[in-house]
Parts: structure tokens; sequence; C-alpha cells
């Protein structure tokens, strides 16, 4: 469809592909983007009341929210959700195993329960645009569906201050039900304004499944001038289930060279890990794994951080380079603070591994 521009006050509406000057989804209104198109506006405005949401999806990636405009203006209490319209319940790269309510994985491994494992990670760190996965299917308690995936692009200013999420379904409940990863949420702008929440984490398990693992957040700009709330967590569990994994969070700056990669999961102790996917080589600038998120690098891979490392001082985050890997670090004599390390694999610079000469020093 293309027109000038089109305003959204009262109603409900869909579109699949085209290209409007502008769209203004007013109070009371909800726009449904249906389809994988990107859609070319010049502006969008959500206001208060205000909806921007895709069509569910169920086993298949087939409907997002991708959109690129000049400006983009996520006004408060106005909302871009994704939440719960990711991969159904059983399905996903990174559905929990079926039967006893396990957590979806995406950008965090979804948590165990019983003698179900959590669903595992996948996708891409810096383009995140998967779907978040379901939790396994449960015979008795109530299982949910992952987060779905949303890009907003703007080529002057996104501000966002009301709520950007692609969180995991909620209502997971029962003996045992799983809860959904995490979906994706992908900005980029020039500009970055506004004191809104951008989020991407499972939801809050009532009952004993496992919990979902958090999503994948990315956000590149060139000047950042928000002061937004950004969250990609694992979810919590009432009873028996394993936590889920921290999801990632990366964010570049134009004048960046790898930019940051951030492992947060809320201070959640004994949850699921958040694992790189095997086989790949993974640098950033700086690297902060807190609030008891696990990081691990399996075998075959790599991770290098070019600056700086960032704990937390309570609920210490931690690595762990497992045989085969490869922890890249600054400088031979780097010090590690308010990190736990645990090392069967090489820890060096990079380039150069199992330096003897190499101080891991843990500081409080």
């Amino acid at each position: 469809m293309t027109s000038s521009s089109y305003a959204f006050n009262t109603a409900t509406a869909t579109f699949d592909s085209g290209s409007l000057t502008s769209w203004t989804v007013g109070s009371g209104s909800t726009l449904t983007e249906q389809g994988t198109a990107t859609i070319a506006l010049g502006t969008l405005t959500v206001q208060s009341g205000g909806t921007l949401t895709h069509t569910a999806n169920t086993t298949t990636r087939a409907n997002v929210i991708d959109i690129s405009a000049t400006t983009i203006d996520i006004q408060s209490g106005g909302s871009v959700t994704a939440v719960g319209l990711g991969y159904s319940v059983g399905s996903g790269t990174g559905a929990g195993v079926a039967l006893s309510g396990a957590g979806g994985g995406y950008g965090g491994n979804g948590g165990d329960n019983a003698a179900s494992t959590g669903g595992t990670t996948y996708g891409s760190v810096t383009a995140p645009i998967d779907l978040g996965s379901g939790a396994g299917t449960t015979s008795n308690g109530t299982s949910t569906k992952g987060g779905g995936a949303i890009k907003l692009s703007a080529s002057g200013t996104l501000t966002v201050n009301g709520t950007v999420s692609s969180n995991g379904g909620t209502g997971c409940n029962g003996n045992p039900g799983g809860c959904g990863s995490g979906g994706s949420v992908w900005l980029a702008a020039n500009t970055f304004t506004g004191n809104g929440t951008v989020t991407s984490s499972s939801a809050s398990n009532a009952g004993n499944g496992g919990g979902g693992g958090g999503g994948r957040v990315a956000l590149y700009y060139t000047t950042d001038s928000s002061t937004w709330t950004v969250q990609a967590f694992g979810g919590t569990v009432a009873g028996a289930g394993t936590r889920g994994g921290a999801g990632t969070i990366y964010r570049k700056a134009a004048a960046a060279t790898n930019g940051d990669l951030i492992i947060d999961n809320n201070s959640l102790t004994s949850a699921a890990n958040t694992t790189q996917l095997a086989a790949t080589n993974e640098t950033y600038d700086n690297l902060t794994v807190k609030n008891s998120a696990k990081y691990v690098i399996p075998n075959t891979s790599s991770l290098t951080f070019a600056t700086a490392l960032t704990g937390s001082a309570t609920n210490r985050g931690s690595i762990t380079v497992n045989n085969g890997a490869t922890l890249n670090v600054p400088t031979a004599a780097f010090t590690f603070n308010q990190v736990d390390v645990n090392h069967s694999g090489a820890v060096g610079v990079s380039g150069v591994t199992n330096l003897t000469d190499l101080t891991l020093t843990s500081s409080s």
C-alpha cells in the first residue's frame, strides 16, 4: 500500500508491505505488521495508548516488525511489542525438550526441568533477527511461546519514551510448565533519545518448569542521548526448575571498532548459562558479565575483548573457557576484577595463547 500518510486513531489494521510518508498510531489503536518485508516510512509515531505489533508466528519465521524511517517516535505510553509472538511451544531452534516443560533458549540457554533439558542458544549477537523459541511441551502445566522480532531503523532520530519489547510469552505455570525465551530487538539510528524501556527477556515462571533464556538486543548509533532501560534477562522460576540464562545486549557506536557485549542476568543465581555458539570467533571492545550471568566459551570457539572487562561486586558473573576454547585478553598482565574465570582451555593475548607469564588476579 502506498499513500502520503496514514493515521490510526480508533481502529485495528494489518499491513504486509508498501511505503508511506508517515504512520501515526493513536491511543486505542493497534497496527499489525504481517510478513517479513521491510516497510519504508518517512515518520513513525506511536502515541500514548497506541500499539505496533506483528502477527503471531507458529513453527516458522513468517512475521516480524521491520520498519525503516527517517524519524521514529515511541511516545510515553506507546508500545512496540512482539511479546509471546515467536515460535510456538515445542518449536524453534532453541525449543525446550518436550514433556517436562524445560525453558526455551535463544540469547541465553533455557532452564532445565526434571529430566528435560533447556533449549540451546542460536542466532546472531550483532544482527539479531530470529524469533525466540517456545518452552518444551507439558502434560500438566502451561508452557509458553518465545518472543517475536523487532527491527526499527531511523536515518535521523529514534526516540523511545514508551516500551519496545520482544519478551517471551507470559503465563507459564503449573507442574510443570516452561517459559519461552525472549526474542529479538534491533534498533539503529543516527541519534537515540528518550527514557523508555527496551527488553527481550523471558517471563517469570509461577510453576515448576524451566525459565526461558533471555533474547538478543542490538543497538547501533552515532549519538546516544538516551537513558533507556535495556534488559535481556533469563526467566525466574517459583518452583524446582532452573532459571533461564542471560540474553545478549550488543551496543555499537559508529566510532567504535568492535562494539560492546553485555551479559547481565539480574542477579538470578543458580541459572542456566549463556553459551557462545560453537565454532565462532567473537571480538568486542568491552565485555560486561555481571549479576550472576554465566558465559561459556565452548570447544573450537574464541572470545576476544580489546579494552575492558566489567563485572559486579556482588552476585559476580563468570566466564567458563572450555577445553579447546580460547579467551583472549588485552595484555599479558591483565587483571580480572569482579568476574570469576573457570578455564580448562586457553587464556592469552589475542593471537597468542597459553602465556606462562599471564597474570590472572581476582580482586573484590
